[in-house]
């Protein structure tokens, strides 16, 4: 593509002198040939513009899309409820659908008002895990739920509210992946929240 930049760029410098030359042609007593050297700039000019148009859109028709590997992890949100051992904690039930991954964690989720959801990572994951979740506001840790931030963050408007989650892992090779979540209020579940997988990309 690079080498079509190069050939569009010197294009459009012989357009730039065949606008000049009809200027100074304007000047003398080669009027008419000046109007033609004028027209056909504006041709050439024209056909450069389409035929930048075309490469482009030619360029981001073939581009390669990453193609996830067969053998790979791929850690799903299970539900968002309460720590197995705990039961005053509460987190992310993630399993993997996959080969081991390595590193899982979650994004830090960012809710307003100075509220930031952290999550306990994983160092491997095989099958079944739990993320447990951390509840900080202006950088100090709360023994608050995410329920209650919710509700008081939004008010009325807290049902209809859906906030990106983002599960980072790697594989054994090193390579990192992300499973594109996002988590809403459902009153029929415990503790009312629902986190729904939308894809998983690979960086």
């Amino acid at each position: 593509m690079w080498k079509h930049v190069a050939g569009f760029v010197g294009g459009f410098g012989v357009v730039l002198a065949m606008f000049m030359l009809a200027q100074r042609l304007s000047g003398y007593e080669n009027k008419a040939l000046a109007v033609i050297v004028f027209r056909a700039a504006i041709t050439l000019s024209g056909v450069l513009v389409l035929a930048v148009i075309w490469d482009i859109a030619r360029w981001g028709r073939n581009r390669k899309k990453v193609v996830l590997p067969s053998s790979r992890p791929k850690v799903l949100p299970d539900r968002y409820g309460l720590s197995p051992e705990r039961i005053t904690s509460e987190g992310l039930h993630v399993v993997n659908h996959g080969e081991v991954a390595f590193d899982v964690g979650v994004e830090p989720i960012l809710l307003g008002d100075n509220w930031t959801v952290h999550f306990h990572g994983i160092r491997c994951l095989d099958k079944n895990g739990f993320l447990r979740a951390t509840f900080h506001t202006s950088g100090t840790e709360t023994t608050s739920s995410l329920d209650f931030i919710w509700r008081n963050l939004w008010e009325k408007k807290w049902e209809s509210q859906v906030v990106a989650l983002t599960i980072t892992y790697k594989d054994s090779d090193g390579h990192s992946y992300r499973s594109m979540c996002e988590i809403r209020r459902d009153v029929t579940k415990y503790p009312a929240f629902d986190v729904e997988f939308i894809r998983q990309i690979m960086v």
